[in-house]
C-alpha cells in the first residue's frame, strides 16, 4: 500500500504530496493561510511532508558534511549519526505508520549507519536480506520521512533521511520514488527552475521508473501524481484523464479492516492524493450529469478521508440543505474560503430570521463577522 506525504492530503498518504490548491480548486474552493486550523474541531487535518509545519523536536547533533563530500549519497554514516529515542518518538505520530515503533526505528537506523563508504543497490540488498525483521525498505522510507521532513530543518538528519529515501527508490519501493519526484517538486517549484537545471541523479532516476509505471497503467498512486503534475504544468483536461484512470485503479483496491481506533477517524488512503483523486472524478461525473456518482465520489474524500475541500465540494452537492450546512462548517473549520464565505452569509441570514431574540442575534452577527474576517485573511 502506498503510504503518504500531501497533512495535503489526508491520513499518511496524503503526507506524501505537495499543494493541490489548482487540483482542489474545481468546485472552486480556495484554503486561507487558516487552512491548517480547526476552530473547535477534533479531528484530524489533512498533510504532506514536504510543505507541512510539524512541532519542533528535541535538539539533535548537527554533522558538517566534509567539503569533499560531493552529495548526501556519498556520506558515510555512523553510530554517532543515529537520533536519540526522543526524536523518534516525536516524529513518529506526525510522520509515521502506526505499526512502527521507537525501539524499531533506532534498530534500523543503527543497521544502516554501519559506516559504510560503498552504499549501492547490492549492499542495500544484502543489507535487507541480512535483517529481514529490522529494515525493509517500508521502514526505510518511513524513517527518511522523519529525517528529512523534520522542524526546524537540521542537515544531518535531512542528508541520512535523504540516503535512506534514495536507498528504498533502489530497491524498486514505489512509495520512497514518488516521493522523491514530491521533494522535488516541492523543493525546485517548475516556475522557478532555471533553463539549464537538472535534477540530481537518483531524482532523474525516479522520474524515469515513475514515467515506466505510467505508462504500465496499473499503480493508481503513479497515476494521481502525473495527474497533478499535468495540472501544475497547466494541462487540466489530460490531468482530469489521468485521475480518473487512477480512480478506477484505487477504486478496485481492496479495503483494509480499520486496526483499533475509533470508527469516526479518518483511514489512512489507499493510494497517494487518493481524496485529490475523488474530488476530482466527482466535478467530471458532476459535468457529465452524474450527480449520484459525483456525490458519492466527493463523499468518499469528506467523510472517509475528511478531506476540508472534499467537505466544500460536498456542500455544494448536498441533497439537503441542513447536510449543506453541516459540510460548510466542517470545511469553514478546516479554513477553506469559500465555506468560510458561506457560512457568514449563512450566520447573518439567521441573524435577520423572524423571532430570534436579541442576544442571539447580536451573536449571530459577531459569528456572520468573524466567518467574514476569515475568509478575508
Amino acid at each position: 500500500m502506498m503510504p503518504p506525504i500531501s497533512r495535503l492530503i489526508s491520513r499518511r498518504c496524503s503526507r506524501c504530496t505537495f499543494s493541490l490548491s489548482q487540483t482542489l480548486g474545481i468546485f472552486p474552493v480556495t484554503a486561507t493561510s487558516n487552512t491548517q486550523r480547526r476552530h473547535q474541531s477534533k479531528a484530524r487535518q489533512p498533510p504532506p511532508p514536504p510543505l507541512r509545519t510539524v512541532k519542533a523536536g528535541p535538539p539533535i547533533p548537527t554533522r558538517k558534511p566534509s567539503p569533499s563530500t560531493p552529495s548526501p549519497e556519498t556520506l558515510v554514516f555512523t553510530a554517532s549519526d543515529v537520533p536519540a529515542p526522543s526524536f523518534f518518538a516525536s516524529q513518529l505520530p506526525l510522520l509515521g505508520p502506526p505499526d512502527l515503533t521507537v525501539e524499531q526505528c533506532i534498530a534500523a537506523t543503527t543497521l544502516y549507519c554501519d559506516g559504510t563508504t560503498t552504499r549501492y543497490p547490492t549492499w542495500a540488498k544484502s543489507l535487507v536480506s541480512s535483517n529481514p525483521t529490522q529494515i525493509s525498505p517500508y521502514i526505510l522510507h518511513y524513517l527518511a520521512l522523519m529525517l528529512i521532513y523534520v522542524n526546524p530543518p537540521n542537515p544531518a538528519t535531512h542528508d541520512l533521511g535523504w540516503n535512506m529515501l534514495v536507498t528504498a527508490h533502489q530497491l524498486d519501493y514505489t512509495p520512497s520514488t514518488l516521493q522523491l519526484i514530491i521533494h522535488l517538486e516541492a523543493t525546485h517549484p517548475l516556475a522557478t527552475r532555471p533553463k539549464d537545471f537538472k535534477p540530481p541523479a537518483p531524482v532523474q532516476s525516479a522520474i524515469a521508473r515513475h514515467q515506466l509505471l505510467v505508462r504500465q497503467g496499473k499503480d493508481p498512486s503513479a497515476l494521481a501524481l502525473q495527474a497533478n503534475l499535468l495540472l501544475e504544468r497547466g494541462n487540466r483536461r489530460s490531468a482530469a484523464e489521468m485521475f480518473a484512470k487512477a480512480y478506477r485503479l484505487g477504486h478496485s483496491l481492496p479495503k483494509e479492516v480499520p486496526v483499533g481506533g475509533s470508527n469516526n477517524q479518518p483511514r489512512r488512503p489507499r493510494w497517494l492524493l487518493e481524496g485529490a483523486t475523488h474530488v476530482v472524478y466527482g466535478k467530471m461525473m458532476l459535468e457529465q450529469g452524474k450527480r449520484e456518482e459525483a456525490e458519492a465520489a466527493v463523499r468518499v474524500a469528506a467523510v472517509e478521508l475528511d478531506q476540508p475541500q472534499a467537505w466544500a465540494g460536498l456542500a455544494k452537492i448536498a441533497e439537503t440543505e441542513e447536510e449543506g450546512a453541516e459540510c460548510s462548517l466542517r470545511a469553514a473549520m478546516a479554513g477553506i474560503r469559500s465555506a468560510c464565505e458561506s457560512m457568514s452569509r449563512m450566520e447573518r441570514e439567521r441573524a435577520l430570521e423572524e423571532g430570534v431574540a436579541e442576544g442571539e442575534r447580536r451573536m449571530r452577527g459577531l459569528m456572520a463577522e468573524e466567518w467574514g474576517r476569515l475568509a478575508t485573511s
